[in-house]
């Protein structure tokens, strides 16, 4: 396939580098990347959501091709008696189902707000949990997930083998399983792993030094917007797959709705199980990243519109540039026509690496440009 081609012949100088990384032994499974990990999950109200999300990390932790333990932590908010009833059996499944993962439950007490409940609620909790995980238990690294989450059979496998990224290169701040613009079409490898300015908050890893560096500048409501922004982010990136390794089942919640469900609904999860433990991901260090990106909108084919994608071969990589003010050819307008995620955080469009957003579509591997090529400058009125 041409574009898998190309992008081989631009990773050749990273392929002799392969992330090595000691792993301490547990019954014969591994710590993440090595290190003492939580896997955490922030459970309210919906007792049954809960249920399915912990059913699927068991499935996959018991799954004889996962090689990896984490230690299982539900941080409840408040009191719901059926959640806490619910969490009571999930610790004797953990003993019973996965006795190689230890467990932990954690209990919040709500912090009573005067405006934006609900989110203010969701920030203090997560800064509570986080806190409570990295201070008095000193854990090196947490994965984050909602309680309406599913996960990939090579969930661990990828978070394991990405850890490393955050101890050699100070330019990534978080490890992201999820990709925004995921949906089947848009999607072909499951291999691949991108950069991107943009936080995907669906299922995440971040380190110790990280939360350290953040919890006295936690915000007190819409904390999402917060990471994403410049002085949380400090032109820094995160990692996410092609193929993403969580899906939500959520349609009902606080962060539920209608427009965003249309598109998350049809997310693909992926179902092919990659050892990423035994692939080079040096190409993703800043580095090595740079110039093989460049490299490959270098190589594309420039387009004038979309319409231009049936004139290429299959497996070819197209380019196409979009303006910086309103019209036909602004991000906004060419994402509504290809029918990826249109809207930016901001400034930031969803998945962005440098203003470039890359999808597989129709047979052809796209890059929307911003006039002018990348730039790590966003503007929030650029995306009209």
């Amino acid at each position: 396939m041409l574009f898998h081609r190309l992008l081989l012949k631009v990773l050749r100088p990273a392929l002799n580098r392969v992330a090595v990384f000691e792993a301490s032994r547990k019954e014969n499974r591994f710590a993440i990347g090595g290190k003492k990990t939580a896997l955490l999950i922030l459970a309210y109200n919906r007792p049954q959501f809960l249920l399915r999300t912990f059913n699927q990390v068991v499935k996959v932790l018991s799954n004889p091709a996962n090689l990896f333990y984490v230690d299982i932590v539900i941080s409840q908010d408040g009191a719901d008696s059926t959640v806490t009833t619910l969490v009571g059996i999930i610790s004797s499944r953990v003993r019973s189902e996965i006795p190689f993962c230890p467990f932990l439950h954690l209990k919040h007490k709500p912090v009573k707000l005067e405006v934006d409940a609900q989110y203010g609620s969701i920030a203090y909790h997560l800064s509570w949990a986080l806190s409570t995980l990295f201070g008095t238990h000193n854990y090196e690294q947490v994965i984050v997930l909602d309680d309406d989450v599913l996960i990939a059979p090579d969930f661990f496998d990828y978070f394991s083998a990405t850890s490393y990224l955050f101890n050699s290169d100070p330019s990534i701040y978080c490890i992201s399983a999820y990709n925004e613009n995921g949906q089947s079409k848009f999607v072909l490898d499951p291999t691949l792993i991108w950069r991107t300015d943009y936080f995907p908050s669906l299922g995440w890893m971040i380190e110790k030094k990280q939360w350290i560096a953040w919890k006295d500048l936690w915000p007190t409501d819409f904390w999402r917007d917060w990471v994403r922004s410049p002085a949380a982010r400090q032109d820094r990136q995160c990692v996410y797959p092609e193929v993403s390794r969580v899906v939500t089942f959520g349609s009902t919640g606080v962060n539920s709705q209608p427009f965003y469900w249309e598109f998350e609904s049809k997310i693909k999860l992926n179902d092919r199980f990659v050892e990423f433990g035994k692939r080079d991901l040096a190409y993703l260090m800043l580095e090595n990243y740079e110039p093989m990106f460049q490299s490959l909108l270098n190589e594309a084919t420039a387009i004038q519109s979309l319409e231009e994608l049936v004139t290429l071969p299959i497996e070819s990589t197209a380019k196409l540039f979009y303006t910086k003010h309103p019209g036909p050819r602004s991000f906004y307008s060419l994402a509504t026509k290809l029918g990826i995620m249109s809207d930016a955080s901001l400034g930031i469009p969803r998945t962005a690496y440098k203003g470039v957003v890359t999808v597989y579509y129709s047979g052809i591997r796209i890059f929307l440009v911003p006039e002018g090529g990348m730039s790590a400058t966003y503007k929030c009125d650029l995306f009209l």
